[in-house]
């Protein structure tokens, strides 16, 4: 599962479904340090800094 969020003006966040509950996002570019956790349903809140890209990743940082 991925989860890309772009920006061409001031950063932000996306309250998106992701269909995976429970589980761990990461961003790959490593623009965001902290992860993305989902709730029960697969919400989560995913956050791209201003003028950039951030591609989430489900997993962790370790692996």
């Amino acid at each position: 599962m991925m989860a890309v969020l772009m920006s061409d003006g001031w950063g932000g966040s996306k309250w998106m479904e992701v269909g995976k509950p429970n589980a761990e996002f990461y961003d790959l570019t490593e623009h965001i340090r902290e992860p993305v956790y989902t709730n029960e349903y697969g919400w989560g809140q995913f956050h791209c800094k201003g003028g950039s890209v951030s591609v989430w990743l489900e997993g962790s940082v370790e692996g």
